[in-house]
């Protein structure tokens, strides 16, 4: 019987420390971006860094230039592309936002909203250190 009233009470205090506040978990921030075409977004931030929590969806460059929009469908004009694109995806119901392709990403009138970039690798492993996983 004792044995059985000792493992409760360590039961119950095992259960107790583990609800407790842990001080060295940050509170999560959260926040909104704006791109040029109007699109508000939601934003988190993980360690230092600012993430979008959307996809991206604008057809338009920073400088109010468009993004040529074509279906998705359209595999050889992607394929062949020598300008920058955008297509909505397969099943939009699924998963909101567009596609650039690397024309796209990488013209210097920008597509992410004023003050950001599209992630690099380096943000990419940043975060993923961030996170907890191990530099590869």
């Amino acid at each position: 019987m004792k044995r059985i009233l000792k493992l409760i009470l360590l039961l119950v205090v095992v259960a107790a420390w583990s609800c407790e506040e842990n001080p060295s978990v940050s509170p999560i921030e959260t926040g909104t971006v704006i791109d040029s075409e109007g699109n508000e977004y939601g934003t988190v931030k993980i360690g230092d860094q600012w993430w979008m929590a959307e996809n991206l969806r604008t057809q338009k460059f920073r400088n109010g230039d468009i993004v040529r929009f074509i279906v998705a469908s359209d595999s050889a004009t992607w394929a062949t592309a020598q300008s920058p694109l955008c297509c909505k995806y397969e099943d939009v119901s699924q998963t909101p936002g567009l596609l650039y392709n690397a024309l796209c990403i990488s013209d210097p009138r920008g597509i992410a909203p004023p003050g950001w970039h599209v992630a690099t690798d380096e943000d990419w492993k940043k975060l993923e250190q961030t996170i907890g996983m191990t530099a590869a």
